[in-house]
């Protein structure tokens, strides 16, 4: 390898340590393009798994559904039925 490039001049240099630099800029970021996907997925999943957690806690103290709603509605979460692609609906006259 030290031979290669000691046998090139400098715009060769230049031009390899170019395509090198740019196939590791790709690939760091694909790298953290997967690794920001897997850590919002996880965040994501902690959250139904908590909120879940919190849901029977509440049938288990005897709650009705109207109160878990409420409270669960209070705590800024959306409804299932009003979601649509991970997001929430926008309240009714406002776009």
């Amino acid at each position: 390898m030290s031979d290669l490039l000691t046998r090139m001049n400098g715009g060769e240099l230049i031009g390899f340590f170019a395509v090198v630099g740019g196939i590791f800029l790709s690939a760091s970021a694909i790298i953290g393009g997967i690794w920001s996907t897997v850590r919002v997925a996880e965040f994501r999943a902690r959250q139904v798994e908590l909120e879940t957690a919190l849901k029977q806690d509440m049938l288990n103290r005897g709650m009705s559904a109207d109160e878990i709603e409420r409270v669960i509605a209070a705590a800024g979460h959306p409804k299932p039925s009003s979601c649509e692609s991970g997001r929430a609906a926008a309240p009714s006259g406002r776009a």
